[in-house]
């Protein structure tokens, strides 16, 4: 018989020392996406080198995307948080609803520069064309020495931006504007 009842359990900590796993791999959770939903058109047949190549078309993990362990309680000890992986696998999932023209003119912009996070093809359009002007305005002004952008181009960007912003916000508005429809 048991020398406690039920409602005197000794609690998570005094039966055993949690040790922390090693944070997930994103290689393993592409690969288990790719099992499930497919390799995309020109991608290797093999999940592992089709993982490869999404990851070398992705950007660089950022220093607020890196892992992280979010505590939990004493019976429930916590687990990873790894935005990186939220992001490679969004990108992946909304890549493979595009057709095989479209995936193949994704590859091919993502190659030029121009990184794709899974927005749909009129955002990523619009990407571009503010990458463009970035661009221009960096060989314009240059940078400076600590490679941040100049003080006097925010302005002229931020205006353009603002005016292809606002363009973009009356495209989505206007259906709905419209009333007895």
């Amino acid at each position: 018989m048991s020398g406690y009842s039920g409602y005197d359990k000794p609690d998570f900590n005094d039966q055993q020392t949690f040790v922390r796993p090693p944070p997930p791999e994103v290689r393993e959770y592409l690969v288990d996406a790719l099992k499930k939903y497919g390799t995309p058109k020109g991608f290797p047949h093999q999940h592992l080198s089709a993982a490869n190549v999404w990851l070398s078309l992705q950007e660089e993990m950022r220093e607020n995307e890196r892992p992280h362990w979010q505590d939990g309680s004493k019976v429930a000890p916590g687990h990873w948080k790894v935005p990186f992986i939220d992001r490679v696998l969004t990108a992946l999932s909304q890549f493979q609803q595009l057709g095989d023209a479209q995936q193949l003119h994704v590859v091919d912009y993502i190659k030029r520069g121009y990184p794709y996070r899974g927005d749909s093809l009129e955002m990523y359009r619009e990407v571009i064309k503010n990458t463009d002007i970035m661009n221009e305005m960096i060989a314009k002004h240059g940078r400076t020495t600590s490679g941040d952008i100049p003080n006097q181009l925010p302005y002229e960007y931020t205006s353009m931006v603002g005016k292809a912003m606002r363009e973009q916000i009356s495209k989505m508005i206007s259906p709905l504007n419209r009333t007895g429809e």
